[in-house]
């Protein structure tokens, strides 16, 4: 976690802390304490911060609240484990396992035991802050076993048994990755079948779960276009009936090849709108409620095609430019249809404009805007072309209650006129509201609208309009001037000319400042109305001020009541001092809560406390007696084992609370009082200190002590003038009382004043007063003689002698005014340490009344840390009776139980016993059957006695049908197996088949007839025995599966009666140990060591109470020894640290001896060369070595030179063979063209010579091909020697180049030579 840590939750039990972090989307974290190990991580929707985590009692649920924007208020499922790592198991409820076990505080019992439940309703008690989810069931079906599936809203499948009426909640099964918007919530309806249920949900599938013990997988069984509503097998569970909830019907059927097939047909509920596709006469689209949208063909009224929106819809309407339309819903959505094929209409965009329903759908008549109206009063404007997606232009605010949208879109102008009507149901009048758009709005869009998107009033031109009349429809005709409305409460249609001067003089009035612009209701001329709204706002006022006379009296009325509840009913009201370190420094309040202190110097102030007690402090567990408390009727705290003795205790110590706390308070009232005194005393002398400043004319601050809100919380209830900001609202009639006073005022000080000559007299010779007194000498002044104006040289001498007299009494003057100022100065100095001194003494009392509160709030806090502790010790022998008397009538319930339960095994058994003796029987007779046979036919020969013996034993095969077998497999309902129908039917078949074995067609060659009826008879009568041997043997089976169930339910039945008695040893056990192991408190000194929680040693078989002094007297001993051990492993340790210096050192000087050495060594094996000997025998070595540096860069200089020359010449020599070659190559080509013109004329000489014979003309063509070989080789020739010529000077060149190279790194050598270096050549 990084960051600032925000609100915080603890919960002590399961040790664990939580909290949450301050950031944009807080997490919250939980952590193991101490450990403060990450249990887990909490991840909301909370945007900026929480303000509340708190835990449940459980420990099972955390709760949080979440500042704005959300104020949301979450409930977490932190199911947190126990100290062991394992969970509290809140399945049984009775004997819990896994509480916690609390080694101290003494057992840990169930919730229903501390809720001091004892009877039935403890077996199913939980708090009421173990919350479960409510379930809703919405379906249910019955199983053959009489079980019941209930089907809930929240998606959870519940089982039911018949027999208990137990209910489960079994478990869903995932096999792959959940179904993507798929929403099995809310299910309709369910059929049972066999292995499992039918189940449909109002998203359009019917599910198939296929249930196995406790656990269930859901399947995808059928995908229906409408949610289904109700589901029905036929009497043979071959055909599914499914009903959607708009009433079509479809039929599934059970096979190798399940078809589906729709039987009925049905619409959708009420039509909401209809509108036809334009352009085109030949369809139309209607709306319904629940989002169904049909094109019907116009010609034949046949349902084209249908589309649903899945949602409530509201209106409808069809684009006049383009093949589309748009439907609005409940939910503020805009559907937007493409029709192009109206076959298969499809939805290609979706917009949401408000939370608040879509009420008005229009286009204009050109189909550039959509207008859209919600309930709200706004109308939201939308480009219709399909290119634009839909964009959103903006929105008009306009009146709630919409009744209807107008538009004039002329297609000889650029704008769209939109007139809407609204009512005023207050004033029985309408409101025609009328506004344009223009054709560019959608390039424009931005500039028209503000940041919230509303289209600007200015650019729309909107003008309102109100009607005498209340219309329930109005509409624009084409040139936009007129009005045509019709209202109900007369039969005619009225209407409306738009006075085109008022809209001027309107839109002249939009042009102006603010200032001079007029409100739109002064264009009215209806005087009527307007007095009517003058009346209608006198009232309004009026009901204003009633409003706040009436808010005023309950805020003071509510204000007396928290008074008298919270202020006058308080016995001692709180109170706080303030103390001051400083004259002007102001410290931190200290108030009345009392904080814990330890005392430095206790033994000094237990002097003087009164001990009337023979318990020591730390065996009364609290400073009690330090307050002169008596405490000699308190009981030891080893004694308190009776519940009588610790409520006894609870009052006494309740009763030492009130005394130490009544004993601080009149403390308190002493220091209160004596501060009071002390800021009276400060004042009186703070007046003498500002005349004293006034005097010596100092800008001087003086303090003035006064009492603070704090230490007069009583002046917190009183309301001062200062404190209201709002300016006074004063009536007339008290402000003309209030002139008429001042007026009066005036003349009576006019009156009172008289004739002024003796004061202006007094005032002209001295200075206002009859004496002067000695604080008039600051002021005093000795006016200038006259001839003080003139210059030093023109004075005479009288004149002289009156100015030294005038400086001696300016002298003396001057030194009285010091005289009088230092005794001022040390006055104020005393009375400013005075108030020091006493504003000292008393901060050091109000110290030690605060010491002397932090130890009256620390005994308070120990007396009420007994009470607790008796107090839990109180609840928990509650605890534990009411377990005891719980487990009594469980213990009672279940002896009872049990009696039921073996009687019920004694009749079983004695049932089991008679049906068993009968079974036996028929067995026996059976065998009687078999044996006697041979002798019932002993009379006919043997070999036909073996062959009817034969016949005896064989028996008739029954064939059952296939799909008999089949439809017994579907059928979930049909008779069990071993039922009286079924074994009744089987019989009859097997009669029956018997009588086809008795034909006397079956009958052996020479046997009598009467033998054969004879045979036929016994054969027939042991098949019956038999039959009846088998249907024994099913109930005999049956009778031993319930006897053995009964026996379960016994030994059940006695291992609850076991857990039962070990419960309750356990209890008496838990219950004496904590009645003799007590919690006593014992006061600690402080500087010992004090444990944490649940890591004390907990045996104290073997532990004594000694004194503290032996305690004391071996740990001065202890300290003395260790102080020696600690001075010998000081001593050691500089010991150890002066080897360590000394070998450190030695290192050291073995390091430098060997640098040293290899120093020597490298001085020997240095090199000298001649240039180094040069180098240590010159003595002007540097100017050499510059004389020789010149020289080079001369000869580098010449050489460049020279090399550049060498080049130039090379290049002209260049140039000079290459405009050779040219004119050579120009008379080669001039020499070819004369060779192919000879080589024509040869050619024609040779047609003119064909006489000539062969030798002849070899031997030209001969010539003229050597001739022409000797020029080719001639230009070869000349080519080559011009390569190898360039050649050549390349190479050239390029020695040049390296010789250079080889100048200047020997230049950079003989530079580097300058340079000292010890290195090795």
């Amino acid at each position: 976690m990084n960051g600032i840590v925000g609100v915080v939750a603890t919960n002590i039990p399961y040790e664990v802390v939580a909290f949450s972090d301050r950031r944009l989307r807080p997490l919250i974290y939980i952590y193991n304490f101490p450990g403060l190990t990450r249990r887990t991580k909490l991840k909301g929707n909370v945007l900026l911060d929480y303000t509340l985590l708190s835990f449940s009692y459980c420990g099972t649920y955390l709760a949080s609240y979440s500042s704005l924007p959300e104020f949301e208020l979450a409930l977490w499922s932190v199911k947190l484990p126990l100290e062991d790592g394992s969970f509290f198991n809140e399945t049984d409820v009775i004997f819990p396992q896994s509480l916690p076990k609390d080694p101290i505080y003494g057992p840990v019992l169930p919730v229903s035991a501390i809720a001091g439940l004892v009877g039935e309703e403890a077996e199913t008690f939980r708090p009421k802050d173990d919350l479960y989810a409510l379930l809703h069931p919405t379906m249910h079906c019955w199983t053959p076993t009489s079980d019941l599936y209930i089907g809930c809203e929240e998606g959870h499948l519940l089982m039911v048994n018949g027999e208990n009426l137990k209910v489960t909640v079994l478990n869903k099964i995932e096999d792959g990755p959940p179904r993507v918007e798929r929403n099995l919530i809310s299910p309709v309806t369910m059929a049972y079948q066999k292995g499992g249920v039918l189940a449909s949900g109002i998203d359009g599938f019917v599910y198939s779960l296929l249930i196995k013990d406790t656990d269930y997988k859901v399947e995808d069984f059928l995908e229906v276009e409408r949610p289904v509503e109700h589901l029905m097998f036929s009497p043979s569970y071959r055909i599914l009936l499914i009903q959607t909830d708009k009433g079509s019907v479809f039929i599934y059927t059970f096979g190798e090849e399940p078809t589906f097939e729709k039987v009925l047909e049905a619409c959708d509920g009420k039509f909401q709108a209809t509108d036809f596709i334009t352009p085109g006469n030949e369809y139309c689209m209607t709306l319904t409620q629940s989002g169904e949208v049909c094109v019907w063909g116009i010609e034949d009224g046949a349902c084209v095609s249908r589309i649903y929106v899945n949602i409530q819809a509201t209106v409808l309407a069809c684009s006049p430019s383009s093949l589309s339309a748009a439907v609005g819903t409940e939910d503020g959505l805009v559907h937007f249809l493409d029709v192009r094929d109206v076959e298969s209409p499809h939805e290609v965009h979706k917009a949401f404009l408000s939370e608040s329903p879509v009420q008005h759908l229009l286009y204009d008549q050109r189909g550039m805007y959509v207008f859209v109206g919600t309930s709200e009063g706004h109308i939201f404007v939308i480009n219709a072309k399909p290119s634009s997606s839909f964009e959103i232009l903006g929105f008009i605010e306009m009146g709630k209650g919409i009744l209807q949208i107008s538009t004039v879109s002329p297609l000889e102008t650029d704008i769209v006129e939109v007139m809407v009507l609204s009512p005023f149901p207050e004033t029985r009048r309408s409101r025609l509201e009328i506004f344009s758009l223009p054709k560019i709005l959608p390039e424009v869009s931005a500039s028209f609208a503000d940041e919230r998107g509303r289209l600007r009033d200015e650019f729309i031109h909107k003008f309102v309009y109100e009607t005498e009349h209340t219309l329930s429809s109005a509409v624009l005709n084409l040139q936009s001037n007129r009005i045509y409305g019709f209202c109900n409460q007369v039969p005619y249609i009225c209407s409306y000319l738009l006075p085109k001067k008022v809209l001027d003089m309107m839109e002249e009035n939009e042009a102006v400042d603010d200032i001079a612009k007029l409100e739109q209701q002064e264009f009215g001329l209806d005087l009527e109305e307007l007095e009517r709204l003058h009346n209608e706002n006198e009232q309004e006022v009026a009901k204003i001020r009633n409003d706040v006379e009436m808010q005023n009296l309950a805020k003071r009325y509510l204000s007396e009541i928290i008074k008298e509840e919270c202020w006058n009913s308080m016995a001692v009201k709180g109170r706080a001092l303030k103390l001051r370190k400083e004259v002007v420094e102001v410290q931190s309040a200290i108030t009345l809560v009392k904080k814990h202190h330890e005392e430095e110097d206790e033994e000094e102030e237990e002097d003087g406390t009164v001990k009337d007690t023979s318990l020591p402090n730390y065996m009364l567990g609290s400073l009690s007696t330090d307050f002169r408390v008596h405490t000699s009727l308190l009981s030891s705290q080893l004694e308190l084992h009776s519940r009588e003795e610790k409520i006894n205790q609870i009052i006494l110590l309740k009763d030492i609370i009130y005394k130490v706390k009544t004993a601080f308070n009149s403390e308190f009232d002493a220091a209160y009082k004596q501060k009071e005194i002390e800021i009276a005393r400060v004042k009186e002398k703070n007046v003498r200190i500002k005349e004293i400043i006034l005097d010596l004319e100092l800008e001087e601050s003086v303090w003035q002590p006064e009492f603070e809100d704090c230490e007069k919380p009583e002046r917190t209830l009183v309301v001062e003038s200062s404190e209201i900001s709002a300016p006074r609202h004063i009536k007339p009639w008290q402000k003309a009382k209030a002139e008429l006073l001042v007026t009066r005022e005036m003349e009576r000080l006019l009156l009172t004043r008289g004739p002024d000559l003796r004061r202006r007299a007094l005032m002209d010779m001295m200075g206002g007063v009859l004496e002067v007194k000695k604080e008039d000498i600051l002021r005093m002044v000795i006016p200038q003689p006259a001839f003080m104006v003139k210059p030093d040289a023109l004075w005479s001498e009288e004149e002289r002698k009156h100015f030294k007299e005038y400086e001696k009494k300016v002298k003396e003057l001057n030194e009285e005014r010091d005289k009088y100022r230092k005794s001022l100065e040390t006055e104020m100095k005393k009375l400013q340490n005075s108030i020091q001194e006493s504003t000292q003494n008393f901060d050091k009392h109000l110290k030690r009344l605060f010491e002397r509160r932090v130890k009256a709030e620390m005994v308070v806090n120990q007396e009420e840390l007994k009470i607790n502790n008796l107090v839990f010790s109180l609840l928990l022998d509650e605890e534990i009776s009411s377990r005891e008397t719980f487990l009594n009538n469980y213990l009672a319930r279940k002896q009872e139980e049990k009696n039921q339960t073996s009687e019920a095994i004694r009749k079983s058994r004695e049932d089991l016993d008679m049906y068993k003796e009968h079974y036996d029987n028929l067995l026996a007779e059976d065998k009687v059957l078999d044996r006697s046979f041979k002798k019932e036919f002993s009379e006919i020969p043997s070999h036909q006695v073996d062959m009817l013996y034969k016949l005896f034993k064989r028996r008739p095969r029954i064939h059952k049908h296939k799909v008999h077998a089949e439809t017994t497999s579907l059928v979930p309902f049909g008779e069990r197996p071993g039922s009286g129908k079924l074994n009744k039917d089987a019989f009859a078949q097997l009669m029956k088949a018997m009588d086809d074995l008795d034909s006397i067609n079956n009958m052996p060659e020479g046997l009598d007839t009467s033998v054969w009826e004879h045979f036929c008879m016994t054969r027939r009568a042991k098949v019956e025995n038999e039959q009846k041997v088998k249907q024994k043997a099913a109930g005999l089976i049956e009778m031993v599966a319930f006897l053995r169930r009964r026996t379960e339910d016994d030994e059940k039945v006695q291992h609850e009666i076991e857990k039962v008695f070990h419960e309750l040893i356990l209890l008496q056990e838990d219950k004496v140990k904590f009645q003799l192991n007590l919690t006593i408190q014992i006061l600690l000194k402080q500087g010992q060591v004090e444990l944490e929680n649940f890591q004390l040693m907990l045996d104290y078989s073997d532990a004594i109470l000694i004194n503290k002094v032996i305690i004391e007297d071996l740990n001065s001993v202890i300290r003395a020894q260790g102080q020696k051990k600690v001075a010998s492993m000081m001593e050691s340790k500089e010991v150890h640290k002066g080897i360590f210096q000394i070998e450190w050192e030695h290192k050291k000087m073995e390091m430098e001896m060997e640098d040293l050495n290899q120093k020597a060594w490298d001085i020997q094996m240095l090199f000298f060369s001649r240039d180094r000997q040069k180098y240590l025998s010159e003595p002007n070595y540097e100017t050499l070595i510059a004389i020789q540096i010149g020289i080079m860069e001369q000869t580098i200089d010449v050489l460049d030179k020279t090399h550049k020359k060498n080049v130039e010449n090379c290049k002209k020599l260049l140039k000079k063979l290459r405009r050779f070659s040219n004119q050579k190559d120009i008379a080669n080509y001039t020499l070819s063209c004369n060779l192919r013109e000879e080589l024509v004329a040869v050619s024609e000489r040779k047609d003119i010579c064909n006489a000539m014979d062969n030798n002849s003309t070899n031997s030209i063509f001969f010539i003229l091909g050597i001739g022409s070989k000797l020029t080719c080789e001639k230009i070869a020739k000349e080519r080559y020697e011009n390569m190898m010529r360039q050649q050549k000077l390349t190479k050239i060149s390029k020695e040049q180049a390296e010789q250079i190279s080889i100048l200047q790194a020997e230049v950079e050598r003989l530079r580097m030579k300058t340079f000292p270096a010890l290195v090795q050549m």
